[in-house]
């Protein structure tokens, strides 16, 4: 691994070979010396080797600084993978309420109001409940959107929906809905680098 290391800063470093010209000072000086033309004190070729190698190793550096930066402007933080996981459950628990009560009322409008029991009522049916369990969670989930996301998340149909702002939607537009939400989550990672 650290030879693997010193190999991508070598390559990184001759990227920037054009800033070593300083060098070639080097053997110029040396054959005017040489000819006895004039004197160079030791002190000035190593302060033309150490300004070239600051040079070269400064540009490498901020070559992968930025290269770093941009990345990290590009990750999602650990909020939003958490938010993006659970996106993902609340799509996959919803899809198996479909699977096993394809005919439910509670599951082909989850967040209609026809299908829930009265307040009081202790004979629910299981679709009727598992229904209602998801939704106590996807609330849970969609107010952990609102604060991580923020104004990013104002636009999210679903969010409008369980604030009472829509009418009610189908099993497949909130499958529809909840990908949204996973599409917002991974916008920045999606937009080119500037």
């Amino acid at each position: 691994m650290v030879g693997e290391e010193h190999r991508r800063f070598l390559s990184a470093a001759l990227r920037n070979w054009r800033y070593a010209v300083g060098i070639g000072a080097l053997p110029v000086l040396l054959f005017a010396q040489r000819l006895g033309r004039f004197h160079v004190p030791h002190w000035a070729y190593w302060t033309i080797l150490c300004l070239t190698l600051y040079g070269v190793f400064f540009r490498t550096w901020r070559d992968e600084h930025k290269r770093a930066q941009t990345l990290q402007e590009r990750t999602l933080t650990v909020a939003e993978r958490d938010l993006l996981a659970k996106a993902q459950t609340a799509y996959a628990s919803f899809m198996k309420l479909m699977w096993r009560w394809p005919n439910s009322p509670a599951v082909s409008n989850p967040f209609g109001k026809n299908w829930r029991p009265l307040v009081g009522e202790t004979n629910i049916a299981a679709d009727s409940e598992a229904v209602m369990n998801w939704r106590d969670e996807l609330d849970q989930f969609l107010n952990a959107v609102r604060y991580t996301m923020g104004d990013r998340a104002k636009g999210l149909r679903l969010l409008r929906l369980a604030d009472g702002e829509e009418s009610p939607m189908s099993a497949l537009d909130c499958l529809a809905s909840l990908l949204d939400v996973q599409e917002e989550l991974v916008k920045p990672l999606l937009k080119p680098p500037s």
